[in-house]
C-alpha cells in the first residue's frame, strides 16, 4: 500500500543547465542536479533531496556561465544602448565592452552580437516584456 504522506520529487541530472530551468525549478518542487559532479557528490545531493535537508533552491546548478559584468553588459545591449553608451554608463572603454560581448558570444557559441541576443533569451538571461503602445 502506498504512503499517502509521501512526497513525490522529481529530479532532472543534466550536464546543461539552463538559467531559465533553475529559476522554473526554484519556484516549483522539482530538482536539478549537475552530472558532470562527482558520484559521491550527486549521491549526496539525492540523499539532502530526499531527507528534505535545507535545498532552499532546489537546484544544484553548475558554476554561472556568464560573470555579473558580462550579464550587465548584454542586458544594456538588449535594452537597445550602442557601445559606446554601455562604455559610459559602465566607466568603461569600448574596446572593454566589445571584449565583453566576445567573451559572451564565446561561451554561447554564437557568430554575430544577434545570435547572443538570441541564445540569451533562451537560456534565461533576458526576459521579453512587449509593451503595446496605446497608439495601437
Amino acid at each position: 500500500m502506498a504512503d499517502k504522506n509521501r512526497q513525490t520529487k522529481i529530479v532532472f541530472l543534466s550536464d546543461y543547465l539552463l538559467p531559465a530551468w533553475t529559476k522554473r525549478a526554484s519556484r516549483k518542487d522539482i530538482y536539478l542536479l549537475d552530472k558532470k559532479k562527482e558520484g559521491v557528490e550527486i549521491i549526496s545531493q539525492l540523499s539532502k533531496i530526499i531527507n528534505g535537508d535545507g535545498c532552499k533552491s532546489h537546484t544544484f546548478a553548475p558554476e554561472k556561465l556568464l560573470t555579473d559584468r558580462e550579464e550587465e553588459i548584454i542586458k544594456l545591449i538588449a535594452s537597445g544602448k550602442s557601445h559606446k553608451q554601455v562604455a559610459e554608463e559602465l566607466g568603461i572603454v569600448r574596446t572593454t565592452v566589445r571584449n565583453h560581448l566576445s567573451n559572451i558570444s564565446e561561451k554561447f557559441e554564437t557568430r554575430s552580437q544577434g545570435e547572443s541576443m538570441i541564445k540569451a533569451i533562451e537560456l534565461g538571461f533576458l526576459d521579453i516584456n512587449f509593451e503595446i503602445s496605446e497608439e495601437f
